[in-house]
């Protein structure tokens, strides 16, 4: 008498494994690559934080004399291709100190820098 054995159970099972197994890896993989975004988005924003400071800082070499002390000034920032962002400039007293606000954001994360320089 022979044994039939059933074919179609095994394929079955290997089958759901692999599926099992893809599942698995998708939900790794979608950590990995929400980290990596987040990652990405910050260090876009630093460069950015970064850029308008040093831009303000130029602004204000070329242009302290020309402002009113104590008076905030927003520049205008287009050109530097930042989504979100605001670059302001306050002159003070002295001539030679600046207070710079510099405020980025992408997404949900945001950046900001208040600090006095000297120029």
């Amino acid at each position: 008498m022979k044994r039939r054995v059933n074919k179609r159970g095994f394929a079955l099972v290997l089958l759901v494994f692999f599926i099992a197994i893809i599942g698995i890896e998708t939900i790794i993989l979608s950590g990995i690559s929400n980290t990596m975004a987040f990652e990405t988005n910050q260090a876009y924003l630093q460069a950015g934080r970064e850029n308008l400071v040093i831009s303000g800082l130029a602004w204000t070499k070329e242009n302290a004399d020309k402002v009113r002390t104590n008076e905030m000034t927003n520049l205008d920032i287009s050109s530097l291709a930042l989504r979100r962002a605001e670059l302001n400039v306050t002159v003070r007293a002295s001539r030679k100190e600046a207070d710079i606000t510099a405020r980025c954001s992408v997404a949900r994360q945001r950046l900001r820098a208040d600090s006095t320089y000297e120029f």
